[in-house]
């Protein structure tokens, strides 16, 4: 039983008797007396949130988003232990406006979120791998007040060890868009330490920009926001977008290359993060455009977007390219079920630097992919084999 009352009329058998009480609002000059939810109008309560206030009741932690390697949902006293190892690591704890609350505290902390659950709909959620259901972290909308202003403030805190594998813009992305489908903000604000770095990057990939306020040298944090419009636009046109889903690998035994068909490639890099790339295949001149979304050491994942070029336009940008051009040859070997893989031979600089890409139609196809006899290790995740690290080296020495 769920109890739907306007506020002057609450008391406090309701809590008692173990039934929610929905708390409405009503102009008057006196505070609500008991209840656990708070809505401003009656005709807004709607089946889907009569079943989170019951779900709630039983304890079932409400999942926020699945996403495809992420379980977002509601935390309990339970995951207390496994926050705090991640809070008290030295790369987390250090960027918090506060103190690590002690052990003890933890569970009475994460008792005070159902508060902010059953009022706000939102919070600071529990961040878990999909896979083997372990907690890496939180990310949430928390209702907050920032220089003044009430608001909602995106906030996360990932454990050390997950650091790197795009865990942390998954998530977020995640938590902006639940809170601009089903929460009122046009406006998310974010506050970060100005000496995080990989915070104020992931900010900026997101799409948040730096509110510029009076400026303040011993202000030790920075104030970023990023709209609706400008957060559900971005993400349509990162959905959009075309794919490059690949796997990268050395090669164990060099196969016979004279019957495969092959062109020649020269390579140069106007900028390494996001790539931007020109590239001269025989007679086609090509520029791209790729925005890296998921790297570990199975899979690289990014948007890709190319366009074409003149030869004089190639030329022009090639003068300004950093580093030094890749040259190579580019065999296409045709792979069971349908796959081609794509083998470069490097010249000059890099001479007797050899591997082999795969690319997959999807992340499925990539996570059932057995390589041939012929194929050596997996360096998908080793930045060393990418190019554009490669064009930054003066000579190629075999890596250990």
């Amino acid at each position: 039983m769920v109890k739907l009352l306007e506020y002057r009329l609450v008391d406090d058998t309701d809590k008692t008797e173990n039934i929610p009480g929905v708390l409405y609002l009503v102009k008057t000059k006196d505070g609500y007396k008991a209840g656990n939810y708070l809505i401003e109008d009656p005709a807004s309560v709607s089946f889907e949130y009569l079943e989170k206030v019951y779900n709630r009741l039983l304890s079932e932690p409400l999942v926020i988003a699945a996403t495809e390697r992420l379980v977002i949902k509601e935390l309990t006293p339970a995951d207390a232990a496994a926050l705090y190892e991640i809070y008290k690591k030295p790369g987390v704890g250090r960027f918090l406006e506060g103190e690590v609350p002690e052990p003890e505290a933890f569970a009475d902390l994460l008792s005070g979120y159902r508060m902010s659950y059953e009022f706000f709909d939102c919070g600071m959620w529990g961040v878990f791998e999909k896979q083997n259901g372990r907690l890496i972290g939180e990310c949430g909308i928390k209702y907050t007040s920032i220089e003044g202003k009430d608001c909602y403030e995106l906030g996360f805190a990932l454990d050390d060890a997950v650091t790197g594998k795009g865990f942390a813009f998954e998530a977020a992305s995640a938590s902006l868009r639940y809170c601009f489908e089903k929460l009122p903000p046009d406006t998310v604000y974010a506050k970060v330490r100005k000496n995080n770095e990989k915070s104020v990057k992931l900010l900026k990939k997101l799409g948040f920009t730096r509110r510029r306020g009076p400026l303040n040298p011993l202000e030790p944090f920075a104030v970023y926001t990023i709209t609706k419009e400008k957060f559900m636009k971005t993400a349509k046109d990162e959905k959009n977008a075309p794919l490059e889903i690949e796997k990268k690998f050395l090669v164990k035994q060099m196969p016979e290359l004279s019957k495969y068909r092959h062109y020649e490639i020269e390579q140069a890099y106007l900028n390494r993060d996001p790539v931007l790339r020109i590239r001269k295949r025989d007679d086609d001149y090509i520029f791209t455009y790729k925005s890296k979304k998921k790297s570990d050491s199975a899979l690289q994942v990014s948007t890709e977007i190319e366009e074409a070029l003149t030869k004089e336009a190639y030329e022009h940008l090639r003068e300004k390219a950093d580093g030094f051009p890749i040259t190579k040859t580019r065999y296409i070997i045709p792979l069971e079920n349908g796959l081609k893989g794509e083998l470069d031979v490097f010249h000059g600089r890099l001479d007797g630097l050899v591997f082999i890409e795969v690319e997959f139609k999807d992340v499925a196809a990539a996570g059932a992919f057995l390589p041939p006899e012929w194929f050596g290790p997996d360096v998908t995740a080793d930045k060393r084999y990418r190019n554009g690290y490669l064009s930054t080296l003066e000579k190629y020495e075999k890596f250990d």
